[in-house]
């Protein structure tokens, strides 16, 4: 099995409906921004990268991040339903997390409330993430939605109280754009 992360910008239109498939079927719509945030730019929201995962050249998966400072915020990663449980999202994983040296990686985790966010979590923790004790509210990202409690991993190490602000000034004030 060989897993390879590819630019989005380097793309044909059908890799990119893909990608757009597996976000809108993989995050319910209370953890989604439009699409179109994803793969342009906008004075809302700008993701720094957003890479499609391969195996074996077929598309697996897609995934979005923002690096700033000395963060790296995975915003949505996924793997494609029928393509799940095989190993391919931890090599994905294992490979961006090459890409920056000196970081630390954030993911927001939703919290264990049934099998799958458990499974999700016990995911993220067999990379080496920890699940940091903080509280954190994801915004709404959509006009209507609620504030959404999710758990701040990292990777590779934990965060401090230090950070653990730095880091939601970050998503509260320059990802998410919240006054």
């Amino acid at each position: 099995m060989q897993v390879s992360l590819r630019n989005s910008k380097e793309l044909e239109q059908s890799v990119i409906d893909k990608i757009e498939e597996v976000y809108m079927t993989s995050f319910p719509a209370n953890e989604r921004i439009p699409f179109e945030y994803l793969v342009m730019k906008t004075d809302y929201f700008e993701i720094n990268g957003m890479l499609a995962v391969f195996c074996d050249d077929k598309f697996a998966g897609m995934l979005s991040y923002i690096k700033e400072q000395k963060y790296v915020f995975i915003m949505y990663f996924a793997i494609c339903e029928e393509m799940r449980s095989g190993g391919i999202g931890k090599w994905a994983l294992h490979l961006f997390h090459t890409t920056f040296k000196d970081v630390i990686y954030i993911y927001e985790i939703d919290k264990p409330v049934d099998e799958q966010t458990k499974r999700r979590i016990s995911f993220y923790e067999s990379l080496g993430c920890v699940m940091n004790d903080y509280v954190y509210l994801l915004p709404p990202l959509q006009e209507g939605n609620a504030p959404f409690p999710m758990l701040l991993g990292s990777y590779p190490l934990g965060i401090s109280e230090s950070e653990y602000a730095d880091i939601k000034y970050i998503l509260y004030h320059k990802i998410y754009r919240i006054e």
